[in-house]
């Protein structure tokens, strides 16, 4: 019956072309990584305002990196059940509320609250979106030999690169990267 329900649901909702869907679902992830990279460059004002320790501003960091796994391993693939754009509209009214509690913010718990808020969000949002590309891959038409094989792996490897590059703070040329690829698998 959920079934029925949800093919009724889906033949409702307008879908865009797959170069446009690749584009919002880009600057999705873009604006949400943005967005959670933002509060870092504040981190040595919190410390001189608040007296924090050099740790606690690396458990702040290690929080957000942990609520993003969270995220990931529990609502990852949500977006299969419920839809992507359910999960990426409520990923970003998330968002929306971590950003205005970090704005308030005038102590430590407060960041740390809007720093899992926004983990939660970037990590429900990455895994609509990932799940999203890989919708538009699998919707075209197989591809004539060498190239036959799924690019899920390719896609895995793109996603590893530009994890690893996030982490060092470096996400321009790898965003750029992946996401040139990823066009240029969808453009044809």
């Amino acid at each position: 019956m959920a079934d029925v329900a949800r093919l009724s649901y889906s033949a409702h909702i307008a879908r865009l072309p797959p170069g446009v869907a690749l584009y919002l679902q880009a600057s999705i992830i873009v604006a949400f990584l943005a967005a959670s990279s933002a509060p870092t460059s504040l981190y040595a004002v919190y410390q001189a305002r608040w007296g924090l320790t050099p740790i606690t501003v690396t458990i702040v960091f290690g929080i957000y990196a942990l609520a993003v796994l969270a995220a990931l391993l529990t609502l990852g693939s949500f977006s299969d059940y419920v839809g992507r754009r359910p999960v990426l509209l409520s990923a970003i009214v998330i968002q929306a509320a971590g950003l205005v509690v970090l704005s308030q913010a005038n102590a430590l718990p407060e960041l740390v609250a809007g720093r899992i808020l926004q983990g939660l969000a970037t990590g429900a949002a990455a895994g609509a979106v990932g799940a999203g590309v890989l919708d538009l891959d699998r919707a075209r038409e197989p591809l004539p030999m060498p190239s036959r094989r799924p690019r899920a792996p390719q896609l895995e490897r793109c996603s590893l690169v530009f994890s690893l590059s996030t982490c060092q703070h470096q996400p321009a040329s790898s965003t750029w990267c992946c996401w040139r690829w990823s066009l240029s698998r969808a453009s044809g």
